[in-house]
């Protein structure tokens, strides 16, 4: 491969790093809800049965969470703003074939605790299947970004545009999952379509009037009063990420389990879910200063108006968005997305029934045929 004059010392180092990753996880299935068309009653007896040993599987990645080394390689670009923004590539190499350019470039936006290691292996193979090159985008404050004293969702997309042009990417698509949903849905207002393709918005955030409807107790008073104060968000995201960091598995389970006996049965049957989760959490609160502060600084964004005027843009003006959410997110609520889909020009809406927050590891492949 040195010898090709088509193929980059920087296309080498992601070939290796690939090839280490893939060959680690070559034996991970695809993750898939069973069980789907039945009801949470009919799915109790598989959910109970795997219960009794997943206490010792979630001990055990504790364990390997806590032991592994975090990786030295330095994984980001500078910023004209002399600022970093950390990235990792997944996904199809290039090819006397298929050239950089020439590949599907998928930007990637992960949801909070996040880092670029939100990535599942079964991803990676979609990925290169169907020559995709997947990017996993850091915000300001986690992991090799720097934190920005005057971070705005309007900055970040900038910040992407010139990641793109960075990496001679003319066009691109956008997935937002979560907490990066926000991000992704003011890209898609802002960004030209001549550059931006098409977004996926997944388990979206959106200040929707009826957004608390089906929340949980604690999030409905987290979304009305806690994520509106930086003190109060700053004192309790730095508590809970001093014992993430000792117990980052622990600590995935406790935000997404207990939703939906469906996205239960599905993260214990592949602990490799959570695990996924855990690694980003002990990367964001490595520097818990930073990590807390890029935390914060999101929730607060969140409960502000973002001053998107979508009735403004025509469909022709937009890229194609497609919103996706389970039933059952108690986080990320259906009625959120709704009223996201019913501002937003030419969207489409698409509600997993029975599922919940981990509906975009079970739809992974759906969403970038939907890209």
């Amino acid at each position: 491969l040195q010898s090709c004059d088509w193929f980059s010392e920087r296309e080498l180092r992601f070939i290796r790093d690939s090839a280490s990753r893939m060959s680690e996880a070559v034996l991970v299935e695809k993750p898939k809800y069973e069980l789907l068309g039945r009801s949470a009653d009919e799915v109790e007896p598989s959910r109970a049965s795997l219960k009794k040993t997943f206490k010792s599987v979630l001990q055990n990645l504790d364990q390997k969470l806590v032991r592994a080394a975090f990786e030295s390689n330095q994984e980001f670009v500078t910023l004209k703003s002399s600022r970093r923004l950390g990235y990792r590539q997944y996904g199809c190499p290039v090819s006397e074939k298929y050239a950089f350019e020439s590949l599907k470039h998928v930007f990637l936006f992960h949801g909070t605790p996040g880092t670029r290691s939100f990535c599942h292996p079964a991803w990676e193979r979609a990925a290169i299947t169907r020559n995709m090159r997947i990017h996993v985008i850091e915000r300001p404050g986690y992991g090799q970004s720097s934190s920005r004293k005057d971070s705005s969702m309007e900055s970040f997309s900038d910040d992407v545009l010139e990641y793109a042009d960075h990496c001679n990417i003319i066009r691109f698509s956008i997935v937002g999952y979560s907490a990066g949903a926000p991000y992704a849905t003011v890209s898609a207002y802002m960004l030209p379509k001549e550059r931006l393709d098409s977004v996926c918005l997944v388990s979206p955030i959106y200040p929707a009037p009826d957004a608390t409807k089906s929340m949980t107790l604690f999030n409905k008073l987290a979304w009305k009063y806690i994520l509106k104060s930086r003190i109060i968000s700053h004192s309790i995201v730095k508590m809970t990420a001093k014992s993430a960091f000792k117990h980052p598995a622990k600590a995935a389970v406790e935000e997404f389990m207990g939703q939906s006996k469906h996205d239960d049965i599905l993260a214990m049957t592949h602990p490799e879910i959570i695990e996924v989760f855990g690694r980003c959490i002990r990367e964001q609160y490595l520097n818990l200063k930073k990590g807390v502060k890029g935390q914060v600084d999101d929730f607060l964004l969140f409960r502000w108006d973002w001053k998107l005027d979508f009735s403004s843009k025509s469909t022709e003006e937009l890229p194609k968005v497609h919103i996706l959410v389970g039933s059952q997110d108690r986080g990320s609520t259906p009625e959120m997305a709704k009223y996201l889909h019913s501002v937003i020009p030419g969207s489409s809406l698409d509600i997993k029934e029975n599922c919940a927050h981990l509906v975009l590891f079970g739809f992974f492949e759906e969403i970038l045929d939907a890209l």
